[in-house]
């Protein structure tokens, strides 16, 4: 589910049916481990605004196509920033969004590579529900790291890279996905009262297959989400926000080292 076409961007490629920007680093990382279980098994820390109690994905974050895409030969990365259920847009409050990764698990060499990568964002506000894909343009400015947009009521902030469009993906190559994105809360005038307090603002990040890299949205025929994780939270210090399709064994494996904050 989610996600709309983004330009299209030549990458390296491990084959011809996974593409790839690099190998991933990776290291035993217990905190990161656990935030990864966290963010695909609680439920969520706050609920999304609008979201119809319907959505399997209204109050918990689930798996959705996982490691088994079919038909599906392309990946694209996304986030979604809400309100929580209840609450308002605050005066001079941005959310400050960077890092959006995605990482795959090749099964026929057992390595992790980066999958697609974007160290700015672009997007637009659409529907809460995102009935008949129903968007508009987004408050986006650009920032020393990152982008930052404002909330807007009745509606998110679906978001997917900025400088990198589709991958190319196979379902026999895949063993696993994690996905990440970093978020913090900024000010939109130094200047002007520090109203972050009260800012209810919830980020959540996932990643669609595609038919192929230039199919276009025809209402969830053409994609399907890879994964819907956890809505938390964010605060003004930045941290991550996660997905994944790892099963509890991988998850105590080397992991990738996600970016420096």
């Amino acid at each position: 589910m989610l996600a709309c076409n983004s330009s299209q961007h030549v990458n390296q490629a491990t084959s011809s049916d996974l593409e790839v920007e690099s190998q991933a680093a990776v290291l035993l990382q217990p905190a990161l481990a656990q935030r990864l279980s966290d963010d695909m098994s609680l439920p969520h820390q706050m609920l999304p605004s609008g979201v119809p109690s319907s959505y399997d994905w209204s109050h918990v974050p689930r798996i959705g196509y996982g490691n088994y895409p079919g038909e599906f030969s392309a990946f694209l990365s996304w986030g979604q920033a809400y309100l929580a259920a209840g609450s308002e847009p605050v005066d001079n409050v941005r959310i400050q969004i960077a890092y959006l990764t995605s990482y795959v698990l090749d099964s026929e060499d057992g390595l992790w590579y980066v999958l697609q990568s974007s160290s700015d964002v672009d997007g637009h506000y659409y529907r809460e529900d995102f009935v008949d894909d129903e968007n508009k343009i987004a408050d986006l400015r650009k920032e020393e790291l990152g982008s930052s947009v404002t909330l807007t009521a009745d509606y998110n902030f679906h978001f997917w890279p900025k400088s990198s469009g589709r991958k190319a993906i196979s379902e026999s190559r895949i063993a696993g996905v994690i996905s990440v994105v970093a978020a913090r809360l900024v000010l939109e005038d130094p200047s002007d009262p520090d109203n972050r307090d009260q800012a209810q603002y919830l980020m959540s990040v996932g990643s669609d297959y595609w038919l192929d890299k230039q199919a276009g949205w025809q209402q969830w025929t053409t994609n399907g989400d890879v994964g819907i994780g956890r809505f938390s939270r964010i605060s003004n210090d930045w941290q991550w926000f996660t997905m994944h399709t790892l099963s509890q064994q991988q998850l105590v494996n080397p992991l990738p080292v996600l970016p420096s904050l």
